[in-house]
This record gives C-alpha cells, structure tokens and sequence, in this order.
C-alpha cells in the first residue's frame, strides 16, 4: 500500500523484511498472507496508480527472494547443526506435511466456513450490520476500498479451506478486512440503533457467560470434573459489560461499536480468568520438562514412545536428546529398552497413571497423560509401554 499510495520504493524494503520474518515464525505459509492482495492489483487499483505493472510485478519477486535469504540466513545453519531429521522438519515436514496431509489439525474443506458465523460474533446477529450490507450491496465491487478488502479476504480463505491443516487463528490475519468492511458501511448508518438488537447480538455471548458463572456452582457430573473447578466469578465483568451496551443509549455508530466490542472484550479476558486453573494444570509442561533435565543430569537416557515433536527440549534447556521410539516397526521399542535399561520412557495415555512402582511421572495435558517409567522397575515387563491405551 505505501508504494501504491506515494510511489515510496520503501514499501517493498518493508515487504521484504515481513516475508523473512514471516517465514521464520510460521514458514512459507506467510506467503499466502501477503502475495494473493500484491498479486492482484489490477482488479482494486480504480485510481490507475500503478506506472509499471513489470516494476510492481518486478519488486515484488525480489520481495520473495530477499525474504528468502532473510530466513534461510537461519534456516541453513539450523539444519546444518541440526542434523537429518532436524532439516526434514523444518523444510519439508512443518509446510508440505500441513498443506497436503496434516499430522495435526486435520479439518474438512469445509471447517472454517461451518464456524465463520460464531468467529464473526457479535456482527453476524447484529441486525444493523446486515441492514448496513444490504443497502450497500450495490457497491460491494465498485467501492474500491471493499473491493480492496474482499480481494485481501475471499482467495486466502478459500486457500486455507483447501488446506489440509486448519486452526482458527490462521485466519486472524484477515479479519481486519472484515472489519475495515463493517466499519465502511457503518459510517453511513443513519437509522437508530435499537436495544432489543444489540441484545440479540449479545445474546450468545451473554447465554456462554450465565453457563460459565454457573457451571462451578452446580458442578453437574456427566461432566468432566475440571469444570467444577474454574472461577467463574469473572463473569459478572461480562454481564456488567452487557447490560451498558443493551441498555445505555447509544447515539453513533462509533459509541455502539465500541459497547458491543468492549462486552466482547470483556468476555475474552474474563474466560482466560475463569479457565487459569485447567490451563495451569493441563497445559503448562514447564515442570515436566524440568524433571526430564534432571533425569538427563543424573544419567538417564530418556525416550519417547510414538512421534515426537521436541515438546520438552528448548523448556527444559536440554542438551541431550530424547529419543524417538516406536512400537510396531521391526521391535525398535523393545530392542532399545533391552540396550538402555537405565532410563526413563514417556507414554501418552488417555486414562490416569496405573498404580505400579514404576511409574516416576504422571503430567495431564489436555484429556490426556503423560506418564514416565522406569525402564529398570519395569522389570522387563514392558506391556504398559504397548498398552492399547497408548496414544499413536
């Protein structure tokens, strides 16, 4: 935008340094973030800035290959010192693993557009935006600032729903031109904004934080116990929120904008609050990895039973590795315990740690366990290491 808006070749320096960085954060994904908008100027561009498209097209290729040096200025060493398996992982595994066969967050095509209703809340029940986007449908394309904005949205969504690999916040990035559309269409709202439908808007929001307030009171059992232990006394910031945006009168579209955002707002922070708890027991792998270290310190080998993605070795500060083993290929498993009896094995079950002398560790993470034996108070019996419980 700054090399269209002022011809300031600064802009692709700026681009440059985005895509490197980019990379190194996520990988070549950040390319579908930023190119498909660059890529198409001569469907927004209705002022006739662009000089030369050869320039534009010209900058914007040496943008890619500059970035490119940037990240492999670390990628290269990375794998270098990292060895085989190190350089698979970060060059093959971490980008084409997730754009053709996830290993992980596998989504159907249709994934994100089932939940791009709820993502966009409060606005899709707002009924102000939909009168809004109604009257202005005519303009969709010949407004070249939505044009801009549907352009920078519509391809990479679509790209991402082809994408074997999905998460919400992959799409955070492109939100902000929903909301430059909405905001467009709301300078323009002249009529009065009702209570009843900024309730409505909220009304989901307001149903979430009642159940989340009262979950911890009534602790229902067919429920998993952690619910009974969250804090739900932060909800009363919500509804506190809520209330000022349902019933204070509102007369601008920037004052009842900026109501409905702070309930929303609100609601995020207070169910981070109300969540702390589960998130500090069943995600946070800090004393796990600790321990590890310490077995490592003390001279232990340590294991791994299925596909590991190095969760516990920059946590842990480690400078040993853990070893991948497997359970079904030629014995690998087996054959490693009867050469390193001295050590420490890391399972993942879906139940609670059996009761057996051997068990050293027992972490949950998610509505899983990590469980760690000793391989020596196995006493060759190695079948909790096989258990048909075991995650793959």
């Amino acid at each position: 935008m700054k090399v269209w808006r002022t011809q300031n070749n600064w802009g692709w320096v700026y681009l440059s340094v985005a895509i490197g960085v980019g990379v190194l954060a996520k990988g070549p994904v950040i390319l579908l973030q930023i190119l498909p908008i660059a890529l198409m100027v001569v469907f927004w561009d209705k002022e006739k800035r662009l000089i030369s498209k050869a320039k534009w097209y010209g900058f914007i290729f040496l943008s890619i290959i500059a970035g490119a040096v940037i990240a492999l200025s670390w990628a290269i060493p990375a794998g270098i010192n990292g060895g085989q398996a190190y350089r698979d992982a970060i060059f093959w595994g971490q980008t084409a693993g997730r754009v053709v066969k996830s290993f992980d967050h596998a989504k159907p095509f249709w994934w994100y557009i089932a939940f791009l209703g709820p993502l966009l809340l409060p606005w899709f029940l707002w009924a102000p935006f939909w009168r809004s986007l109604i009257k202005g449908r005519r303009n969709l394309w010949a407004d070249q600032g939505i044009r801009f904005c549907l352009l920078w949205f519509i391809p990479i969504f679509i790209a991402f729903s082809l994408i074997s690999g999905k998460q919400f916040h992959y799409l955070l990035p492109i939100f902000p031109a929903l909301a430059l559309i909405l905001a467009r269409f709301l300078s323009q709202y002249q009529q009065p904004f009702k209570k009843w439908e900024n309730a409505v808007a909220l009304s989901i929001i307001a149903i979430l934080s009642l159940a989340l307030f009262a979950l911890p009171l009534i602790k229902p059992e067919k429920l998993p116990p952690w619910v009974g232990e969250q804090n739900g006394v932060a909800m009363i910031l919500v509804f506190a929120t809520f209330l000022y945006a349902v019933f204070k009168v509102h007369r601008t579209s920037f004052q009842v904008v900026s109501a409905l955002s702070l309930t929303m707002v609100s609601f995020v922070v207070a169910l981070y609050i109300c969540v702390t708890p589960y998130l500090k027991t069943h995600f946070d792998l800090q004393a796990m990895a600790d321990q590890l270290k310490v077995y490592q310190d003390q001279g232990y080998e340590v294991g791994f039973v299925g596909k590991y993605h190095g969760t516990f070795q920059f946590m842990g500060r480690m400078t040993q590795p853990i070893h991948e083993l497997e359970t079904s290929r030629d014995n690998r498993l087996d054959d490693w315990l009867v050469r390193h009896p001295h050590s420490k094995v890391i399972t993942i079950w879906r139940e609670e740690a059996p009761d057996h002398k051997a068990v050293d560790y027992d972490q949950p993470f998610r509505n899983r366990h990590f469980i760690v034996f000793d391989v020596e108070k196995l006493d060759g019996n190695f079948q909790f290491l096989h258990r048909s419980g075991l995650v793959e």
